[in-house]
């Protein structure tokens, strides 16, 4: 099966690798017994890049409801990398409608949706801009998540690397937004549902700042 990569996340200790098949199929790429990635490298030892066309071999794994998606693999190589212009183009042929967003706030049936919108603003600001917190604007409607403050976290890796240099957002002409849930926590009095985050941001231009993968 071949994967476009979508996403590229820090998740707790490590990483999380989300994207579709080139049929438009989501898939979150698991390593076999986790859940998360503690490192995202290749074998011949290149980073797992936002735009990765990826020949992976597996199983899709049973996951409690919305995380639909798991995929197991057992292996994994690069068959190419997209340009922005190729990778806008994917985007554009597969990127989804409110009813799917609405699924996905929704903790139905699924955890990653990918939509075309027109603003992304930050309308929380956190004295550690890694924890600052995002809207967008689709379908003439601002959306803003009000949970423990209002907006979107992000965790994608090259809005952090945009975050930890000072870059501003650019001035998109064209610009996609990938959510996704969290997996929710079980505690011992009380149970903490999948909260929605921005997982990545795919524009034109691109986002600004090189990841730095040793402290990302």
């Amino acid at each position: 099966m071949e994967v476009v990569v979508l996403a590229v996340t820090k998740m707790k200790e490590g990483f999380c690798v989300a994207g579709m098949t080139l049929q438009g199929r989501w898939v979150r790429l698991i390593p076999r017994g986790n859940y998360n990635w503690p490192a995202i490298k290749y074998r011949c030892g290149g980073h797992i890049e936002v735009g990765d066309v990826l020949k992976v071999d597996g199983t899709w794994r049973y996951s409690d409801p919305p995380h639909s998606e798991d995929y197991e693999i057992s292996a994994a190589s690069r068959r190419c990398r997209l340009t922005n212009q190729q990778l806008l183009a994917f985007c554009r042929e597969h990127r989804e409608d409110g009813a799917a967003f609405l699924t996905l706030m929704g903790r139905q049936k699924r955890s990653l949706c990918l939509l075309r919108v027109d603003r992304i603003l930050t309308v929380y600001k956190d004295e550690n801009p890694l924890k600052d917190r995002l809207a967008v604007l689709f379908d003439n409607q601002w959306q803003r998540n009000y949970t423990k403050a209002p907006g979107f976290p992000c965790t994608g890796l090259q809005w952090r690397a945009m975050q930890s240099l000072g870059l501003p957002m650019p001035v998109f002409r064209e610009v996609y937004v990938v959510f996704g849930l969290t997996r929710g926590i079980k505690e011992e009095k009380k149970t903490v549902p999948p909260s929605p985050m921005v997982i990545s941001i795919i524009g034109d231009p691109p986002l600004p700042g090189e990841i730095d993968y040793q402290n990302p």
